[in-house]
């Protein structure tokens, strides 16, 4: 069963309950307070549409009988007194008449005091107080006796209510009874719609951003529209959805790295490939036949190989950069040995690709550094080799300057080249992951966009932080810059 439906058979009940038990009170006076009443006071003619009247008769006879306690009897039979004790009487439409011997007076003047009088002489039984009668007349009555002794005589005292005005009347009673059921229909309606509002529409949206989720639409947003239950569970969904999406689109830069990176790959493995192929073939056929053309066929083909193995290398290494998984080992470094040591491993090789390598650096001896020299070798040798793979291809040689100081506390190692340089627009993105820019591929040079976003993160993981300058033509000077270590640092 749905909500809503239940919503409304609850509202519905809200109602019908209600009347259910008004009727069954109905009818249980209906039948059950007539019945006492006949068993009290011995009258047929008695309904629900008269407790009231009695009830308020009974209230007189109260007085009345408290009266005749606290007078002597045969005052009781005095016209003046019985005309005294009327007067309190003509607020409640009542008056009293007194009876010795068959003779009937009273202190009041009624014009209806014959019809009484003629009833009363025409009932039998009066005399049992324990009556209550209605007197069958133009205006009806209700008539009770009480008698008492007046010396060897008895006498007795008639009390009359005129009740023409008190009772109800039917219309009336069912207009009320009517305009109480429309307004309990009325006030359904208004809390079908409260409750449709508050339940029935929140679970309307929860249930269509649910199906949207499922599937596959997260470009939507549920907005809470109260600060209620439904608002922090509308607000907590809201909170999935954005999460889910997020997820979602970054699985989907994921695999879309990943086919590009896989292109790139294949792009830049192809080209060694295809080399050793080339060389290959020309040992095979004898178009190496001196021995000096064949080492040089053996040497490039072991230069390929060697530039195949630090492809695959460099992707090993990128798996672990992507999923934070870099084993590092912290050292305490001396900077000035350190990249020392990389100069006199470089220049070999820039020399053989007719580079001149500059090197300066004016840091002590002394001054060290925390890091992982591995990894920091791999930052100088990734930043070299964009070097070479970018020259200029008007310069008659290259040259990088690796330039190395101390300031402020931070140690700045400079790497400038006269390569090609940068397009301004590009130079923000040089470190995004398989970015590559329109002078790179125009330059046939290959690169799989990676090598830059592994620098950065390796600088970052040791604290510090690069960036880069460049002037399109002229060359690209990048800047890392890392903390000096000092005793009071924490290894």
């Amino acid at each position: 069963m749905r909500l809503s439906t239940k919503l409304v058979l609850v509202t519905l009940g809200l109602v019908i309950v209600p009347l259910v038990l008004l009727s069954a009170s109905l009818i249980l006076l209906r039948v059950y307070r007539p019945r006492a009443l006949r068993t009290d006071y011995g009258q047929e003619d008695t309904n629900i549409m008269n407790i009231n009247v009695i009830r308020r008769f009974d209230a007189l006879m109260s007085q009345l009988e408290q009266e005749m306690e606290k007078r002597p009897a045969e005052s009781l039979l005095d016209p003046a007194v019985l005309a005294g004790m009327n007067e309190s009487l003509l607020a409640d439409k009542a008056y009293l008449l007194g009876c010795q011997e068959e003779c009937y007076f009273n202190g009041a003047d009624s014009g209806s005091n014959e019809d009484v009088l003629s009833y009363i002489r025409s009932q039998e039984g009066f005399e049992d107080r324990s009556k209550l009668y209605f007197a069958g007349l133009s205006n009806p009555y209700l008539i009770g006796c009480r008698r008492f002794a007046a010396g060897s005589e008895e006498a007795s005292l008639y009390l009359v209510l005129d009740v023409s005005g008190s009772l109800p009347s039917v219309t009336r009673i069912i207009f009320l009874i009517t305009i109480s059921v429309l307004a309990l229909a009325g006030g359904s309606i208004i809390m079908i719609g409260w409750m449709r509002l508050k339940f029935a529409r929140p679970m309307k949206q929860l249930q269509t951003a649910a199906r949207s989720i499922a599937e596959g639409n997260l470009d939507f947003e549920l907005v809470p529209e109260s600060d209620d239950e439904f608002g922090e569970l509308m607000g907590t969904f809201e909170e999935m959805r954005q999460r889910l999406k997020m997820n979602a689109e970054e699985r989907l830069r994921y695999e879309q790295d990943s086919k590009v990176l896989i292109s790139n790959i294949s792009h830049d493995l192809k080209t060694p490939i295809t080399a050793i192929k080339g060389y290959v073939e020309g040992i095979r056929d004898g178009v190496a036949s001196s021995p000096e053309k064949q080492r040089k066929y053996l040497t490039t083909i072991y230069n390929k190989a060697d530039d195949m193995d630090r492809l695959v290398d460099q992707l090993a290494f990128y798996s672990l950069v992507d999923t934070n998984r870099v084993p590092y080992h912290f050292t305490k470094i001396p900077v000035r040995a350190y990249f020392d040591d990389c100069r006199d491993e470089l220049a070999p090789e820039l020399e053989a690709q007719e580079f001149d390598l500059i090197y300066e650096n004016t840091v002590a001896e002394d001054v060290l550094m925390i890091g992982d020299p591995e990894q920091l070798h791999r930052v100088v040798s990734n930043i070299v080799s964009n070097s070479v793979k970018y020259r200029s291809r008007t310069a008659e040689r290259g040259r990088i300057r690796l330039s190395v100081r101390q300031e402020a506390g931070m140690i700045l190692a400079e790497m400038e080249d006269n390569g090609i340089g940068i397009d301004p627009k590009d130079l923000a993105h040089i470190f995004d992951r398989f970015y590559r820019s329109d002078t790179s591929r125009s330059a046939a040079t290959g690169g799989n966009g990676i090598g830059l976003s592994i620098v950065k993160k390796i600088v970052e993981d040791h604290s510090g932080r690069i960036w880069a300058e460049s002037r399109p033509g002229e060359g690209t000077k990048l800047t890392v810059e890392l903390r000096v270590y000092e005793e009071s640092d924490h290894e």
